[in-house]
């Protein structure tokens, strides 16, 4: 009998079940690899390949299993997403029989929101190369053998420069623009007057020989003050492509050029372009959350910029947000990111969103991001006489709602950002922090290394609900 049980118990592990002897409960695992099929069977000897194929895998599995806990293992290698991964209230997980998507042991596994190029480079001139790109394509960050290069701009990228990595104050003179022949797409980026920060515009075309117009300019709530004079900065400009690691695309031709640095082969290197915006959405209602899901272990890349995308002010501040990330949360309850690496992000890198409840990002690296590491920001409507002028008339006494509290739960709550290293952030959008609270509530920050940042290490903004 001890036999055959023995026998029993192994072919249960080999199928993808493990079991414990201190709770006689047990535990499903899936596996994944860019080497895998999303017809297999998720075992660790025929996996899937992709973020999709494993969802499905566990949404089918749970169906008949919901008390049974599942991990879904990554095996190293790079998985491009060709949208982004959404979890909605049928993935969730229960207390007891949690979700987890988790790097296989001593792998990493890298989520990328980008596509490679497959090109064929000939000589254009003073050292530049050129090659066509697909018609349909359009982006703004490149990775050559993984490095990000540098999108052609005046003043030329300096490493060692704190502001901007290089700023002239004549960016935008009218004895530059007359060297531009067409500059419309390209982008202006200055610091705000008293430091406040920065804006961030694009140019829409020439209106005279000398003279650009503008969109943009909303990315600050106290725009009194101004543009600096001095810390400002063009890019993504033809004729400003003038030394190495820099490259433009022209749209019109879909033709790309690029200053390789030297030693770099053209024929062998891999050439990449970040195309999502967001990878990872969790995307539940607090009537209908997303519940218990985890993810271990992942390094997440090649998301683009959302600077433009920054208008929405926040309550009695300067600052203003874009309600988005690399991973996005809305709707959760019990959902955490840990032991995750966050870098080439364009955006800001995680966001809780309105209703979010013990969410937790333990043990993450996060640097080269162009905004934000960790946000947690609710709902304007949760707030009584929300103000969104820093400093203006006060709300009259006959018109204040003096009831205590919030309105509703649409916002962060007892969430924890514990022991993750953050630096090098705000690498494009300045008024940023690595970590932003803003109508949330029982947010607790501990052990967490923040440095290298552009405005605040932590920022609480309007201290809604103390």
């Amino acid at each position: 009998m001890k036999n055959i049980f023995t026998a029993f118990i192994l072919f249960l592990t080999l199928s993808g079940f493990a079991f414990y002897s201190y709770s006689n409960a047990t535990e499903k695992f899936f596996y994944v690899s860019p080497k895998g099929d999303d017809n297999f069977s998720g075992t660790i000897e025929n996996p899937v390949a992709t973020f999709e194929g494993a969802q499905k895998l566990v949404r089918d599995f749970k169906i008949n299993n919901p008390e049974i806990p599942v991990t879904v293992y990554f095996r190293e290698g790079k998985y491009y997403l060709p949208e982004p991964v959404v979890f909605t209230s049928v993935d969730s997980g229960t207390e007891n029989a949690p979700i987890t998507y988790k790097a296989f042991p001593n792998e990493i596994p890298t989520i990328l929101g980008g596509e490679k190029l497959k090109l064929k480079w000939e000589k254009y001139k003073d050292g530049i190369y050129k090659a066509s790109v697909p018609k349909r394509v359009d982006f703004e960050s490149l990775f050559v053998n993984d490095e990000l290069q540098v999108l052609a701009r005046y003043p030329n990228y300096n490493p060692g420069a704190a502001i901007f990595n290089g700023f002239a104050a004549d960016c935008i003179s009218p004895e530059k623009v007359k060297t531009w022949k067409n500059p419309a797409g390209g982008y202006y980026h200055v610091i705000h007057g008293h430091k406040w920060g920065g804006y961030h515009f694009q140019i829409t075309r020439k209106k005279s020989d000398a003279e650009l117009e503008f969109t943009g300019g909303w990315q600050n709530n106290r725009p009194e003050g101004g543009q600096h004079k001095e810390f400002r900065f063009v890019e993504n400009i033809f004729e400003e492509l003038d030394t190495i690691n820099e490259w433009f695309l022209d749209k019109k031709t879909a033709i790309l050029y690029l200053y390789p640095a030297p030693g770099i082969d053209l024929e062998t290197a891999s050439f990449e372009f970040a195309s999502l915006e967001n990878l990872v959405t969790f995307w539940g209602a607090e009537s209908n959350p997303v519940k218990n899901i985890t993810l271990d272990g992942f390094k997440f890349g090649r998301t683009i910029r959302t600077f433009l995308k920054n208008k929405e002010p926040l309550l009695r501040s300067d600052w203003t947000i874009y309600r988005g990330g690399s991973v996005y949360l809305v709707g959760t309850e019990n959902c955490s990111i840990l032991n995750c690496d966050f870098s080439q992000i364009g955006g800001n890198a995680l966001f809780f969103n309105n209703f979010n409840k013990n969410g937790l990002v333990k043990g993450c690296h996060i640097y080269e991001i162009g905004a934000n590491a960790v946000c947690f920001v609710g709902d304007t409507a949760a707030v009584r006489n929300p103000k969104f002028v820093p400093y203006g008339p006060r709300v009259a006494l006959e018109e204040m709602d003096l009831t205590p509290g919030p309105i509703g739960n649409n916002f962060p709550q007892n969430c924890v950002v514990d022991d993750n290293l953050i630096h090098n952030i705000g690498t494009i959008e300045k008024q940023v922090a690595g970590v932003e609270i803003s109508m949330s509530a029982f947010i607790t920050l501990r052990h967490n290394s923040i440095y290298n940042v552009p405005r605040a290490g932590i920022n609480i903004g309007e201290g809604a609900w103390g």
